[in-house]
């Protein structure tokens, strides 16, 4: 390589008019979008949700890097403007290299645990994601910069983010997942409990009640992010109507009927291959 110079994929010129991606493994990412759409009202979106290869959580790094910058390349052929990420566990290990392959910005999605450290009244924060988040550096070093002495327990997950895949927010089989994997959090004595995955938050009121306890996650902050930078980039598009079209690497009919039921409105899906 020659000093200087990168290897990075150079984007068209963006303009105000140009849409937003977002993606994620599956459906979880809507619970982002849903914040994306409420504080940017006037823009047009392209979610993208990778189901043929959910969930993102048992993927290697290798895989979740390859994934992703596929996935960018289609969002770029569309024309984005942005790139938000909304998959903890992709943002935990793919972001950085996306980062360097490609010059439209990203926005990743962070686990709110400075927030739950600083609201915290017992002293004890539960975190709960996927496994591969729970076990992540990028979580590690989240909760070594903020906790100091706040004890926090990392919980993965496995299985949930499944069952709200398949449309599932209420229901035998979720309250069992949820009191085996919130028994020790509970049993901590934790009064914040941060929803490390996308998906969660379509299943807050189960987990709060389940756990005793009230819930943070981030997608305000990611809006709010989101918004920060496209405005810094002159590219806020301040009027006419939002819109937002969907792509998944599965079964459009599937993803169209659980997604409509998450966001409470009409989705109709495109299938995509990347």
């Amino acid at each position: 390589m020659i000093a200087g110079r990168t290897n990075k994929s150079i984007s068209p010129p963006s303009r105000p008019s140009d849409p937003i991606g977002v993606f994620d493994s599956g459906v979880g990412g809507l619970s982002v979008l849903r914040e994306l759409e409420k504080l940017l009202p006037h823009e047009r979106f392209i979610f993208f949700a990778d189901q043929a290869f959910v969930p993102y959580g048992e993927k290697t790094p290798a895989e979740l890097i390859d994934r992703t910058s596929r996935i960018t390349r289609f969002l770029l052929h569309q024309r984005c403007k942005a790139v938000v990420v909304g998959c903890n566990t992709a943002t935990c290990y793919a972001i950085g290299q996306l980062r360097q392959r490609f010059s439209i910005p990203f926005i990743g999605v962070v686990p709110a645990v400075k927030p739950a450290c600083e609201q915290t009244r017992s002293g004890v924060v539960g975190v709960i994601s996927t496994p591969a988040t729970a076990r992540s550096r990028a979580l590690r070093d989240l909760v070594r910069r903020f906790a100091g002495a706040i004890r926090v327990i990392r919980i993965g997950c496995p299985g949930l983010e499944e069952v709200v895949e398949g449309g599932g927010t209420t229901g035998p089989v979720l309250d069992a997942i949820l009191k085996t994997r919130l028994a020790p959090i509970r049993a901590a004595g934790a009064d914040i409990i941060v929803l490390g995955c996308t998906h969660y938050p379509f299943l807050r009121s189960r987990i709060a009640k389940i756990a005793g306890a009230r819930t943070l996650d981030s997608g305000k902050a990611v809006a709010r992010q989101t918004r920060i930078i496209i405005e810094s980039r002159n590219m806020l598009r301040a009027s006419g109507l939002g819109t937002a079209t969907f792509y998944t690497t599965n079964d459009p009919v599937r993803f169209a009927r659980v997604a409509s039921k998450l966001l409470r409105r009409r989705v109709v899906a495109r299938a995509a291959r990347v």
